[in-house]
């Protein structure tokens, strides 16, 4: 009885004075997100110290020995039977493997090291997209107090997996794409130029974060092509080269390795929506019989 106690006091006395301070008013932008960047580390330590010598999760085995492959055979798209399509996204493998070289490292102290980078990178990608779309750290703050709040924030987002990399990747293309619309000139294409860089990490990184970095542009490029003024503005003309390079760059990946893209996703997204469509069929079932009821409000009006 006393440790779920004391270990849900100690979440408690984590996140809570440090959330309420982040989301005060009259705090200097600097301070917020300095503790924004302690809560999201304390919180990657949170699930790193349920198992500090090794990963123990179904997704991180799977791509901690794609790394340890790639550092014993030193080649690429190494088949993985267990993921299929893991091999042709071998961005989290070759960052890791590189720190592992770089510093000596094992390779899980190296995983762990590029997770906590990751997790750091993400925040101030994160503070600074809603920043530049709110126009204050107050609600920016507030914002990614929010989103940490999501179940999948401390666990799933924190795995040595590639969609811990994708997501990175992902709201570091929004909040350089955010930051740069007011730029002209020279200093504008360089941003798209990172853009374009990003999108390449992107793309060799996680299969769905880039899906929803090509949902998140195009539909911007649409609104900035509706409500341009007059003429085909310089805004909606890079827009449009954004949106363009975010579909085209996946797409020449996958076309290139022959990726299992659609096989591998394609079951769960049928099935997906035939659960949506079978819950419309129940709901309209529902309400036929509803209104056919002896006592629904039609029926005594026709009477």
């Amino acid at each position: 009885m006393m440790a779920p106690l004391l270990f849900w006091s100690g979440v408690f006395l984590l996140v809570v004075p440090i959330s309420l301070r982040a989301a005060w008013p009259l705090v200097a932008r600097g301070e917020r997100f300095f503790l924004l960047f302690l809560l999201v580390e304390a919180l990657f330590y949170y699930k790193t110290i349920y198992s500090p010598t090794s990963f123990v999760h179904h997704d991180e085995f799977l791509h901690w020995i794609a790394a340890d492959d790639l550092m014993t055979a030193h080649r690429l798209f190494l088949s993985n039977p267990l993921l299929e399509v893991g091999p042709s996204y071998p961005a989290l493998e070759i960052l890791t493997t590189a720190i592992v070289y770089l510093t000596g490292l094992p390779l899980f102290a190296a995983g762990t090291l590029l997770l906590a980078a990751l997790k750091g990178t993400f925040i101030t990608a994160l503070f600074l997209f809603y920043e530049r779309i709110a126009g204050s750290a107050r609600i920016s703050a507030i914002a990614c107090l929010v989103y940490m709040g999501c179940s999948s924030f401390v666990l799933f987002e924190a795995m040595f997996s590639y969609e811990s990399l994708g997501i990175v990747l992902c709201v570091l293309i929004f909040a350089v794409e955010a930051a740069s619309r007011n730029l002209v000139g020279r200093p504008r294409v360089r941003a798209v130029g990172l853009i374009g860089l990003l999108l390449a990490a992107l793309a060799v990184a996680h299969h769905l974060s880039a899906a929803y970095a090509a949902i998140y542009l195009v539909v911007l490029a649409i609104f900035e092509a509706l409500h341009r003024d007059g003429p085909m503005r310089v805004e909606a003309k890079f827009a449009g080269f954004t949106a363009i390079l975010v579909v085209a760059i996946p797409l020449l990946w996958m076309q290139a390795l022959g990726t299992p893209v659609t096989d591998y996703l394609g079951p769960v997204i049928e099935s997906g929506v035939k659960t949506l469509l079978a819950k419309f069929d129940y709901t309209r079932v529902v309400v036929q019989r509803r209104r056919h009821s002896p006592g629904h409000p039609s029926r005594s009006a026709c009477a």
